[in-house]
């Protein structure tokens, strides 16, 4: 299994932010966020390969956060191929009064030969 990060901020006085990551061959088996931090307002993230084919809708950045502790299987479960570039999206409906960054980590189970 290979795990990848990417980091994500929504500035100050901002509602957005975006930022792509390239995933290696295989299966995007899981994902999810970390952060200590606590928006001003409700943020949401899409996740989307970089031709905007959707591979999650905009739901609450809470949904990827993992429910028990740091174990794999608390994680959010995805499904997706890799062997591309994926476009994380993260907006607030209103400008944010502090920045809220957050660690985007995504689980790639190799290809079974």
């Amino acid at each position: 299994m290979k795990i990848k990060a990417l980091n994500i901020k929504i500035p100050t006085g901002n509602n957005f932010s975006d930022a792509e990551i390239n995933i290696p061959e295989g299966m995007i088996a899981r994902c999810s966020i970390f952060t200590d931090d606590k928006p001003s307002y409700p943020v949401d993230v899409r996740l989307e390969d970089v031709n905007s084919e959707e591979l999650h809708p905009y739901v609450s950045y809470k949904e990827y956060q993992p429910t028990n502790g740091n174990h794999y299987e608390s994680r959010k479960k995805l499904n997706a191929k890799g062997n591309r570039t994926i476009r994380v999206i993260a907006k607030s409906r209103q400008n944010l009064t502090e920045d809220f960054d957050f660690q985007m980590i995504f689980y790639i189970e190799k290809k079974s030969h």
